[in-house]
């Protein structure tokens, strides 16, 4: 791929979500690599560049599962706390918001998901019981709410591939 005149190296063109890097300098440094994914709405910063599945304003009501014990609901609330405390977002009790995300104690106790970004009406945080084991999943709560927020895992990043080396044995 030449890029002549186009993209300089490490810049991300968000209108087409196309990542320029550089290709690992053992293999040839003449090689330039592209990232090209229109459809994802991913952006290069692990976070959705679709405006529509962002929270408005950075709010985002919830609810929290009343079958959740005491213990688990001050932790929830804790988690709360710390995105309002050092984040712009501030999660909000919900009164009749029509989107919202619903904190729900999920049957399989090993289980914690959440939707990428806003999908719109009830959205879903799954927490099972061993999502609030300090021991195993100690940031399993606010790395699904960040999900629910339009963050992805790093490896699903557009521009992976100019920090990652997968060592081939």
């Amino acid at each position: 791929v030449s890029t002549s005149g186009s993209l300089p190296l490490g810049q991300n063109n968000t209108k087409t979500s196309i990542f320029v890097c550089e290709s690992e300098p053992d293999v040839d440094t003449n090689i330039i690599e592209m990232s090209i994914s229109p459809t994802s709405g991913l952006g290069t910063r692990s976070f959705l560049l679709n405006k529509a599945r962002r929270w408005t304003h950075g709010i985002v009501p919830y609810e929290i599962d009343p079958s959740f014990s005491e213990a688990q609901v001050a932790k929830i609330k804790d988690k709360i706390k710390l995105f309002s405390d050092v984040s712009c977002v501030k999660w909000v009790p919900r009164h009749n918001q029509k989107d919202y995300v619903k904190f729900f104690h999920f049957y399989h106790k090993e289980t914690c998901n959440s939707l990428v970004g806003r999908k719109g009406g009830e959205q879903v945080i799954n927490l099972g019981d061993e999502c609030f084991n300090d021991n195993g999943f100690q940031g399993a709560i606010p790395h699904e709410m960040m999900h629910a927020l339009g963050f992805i895992h790093e490896q699903q990043r557009v521009d992976r591939d100019c920090f990652v080396k997968v060592a081939k044995q």
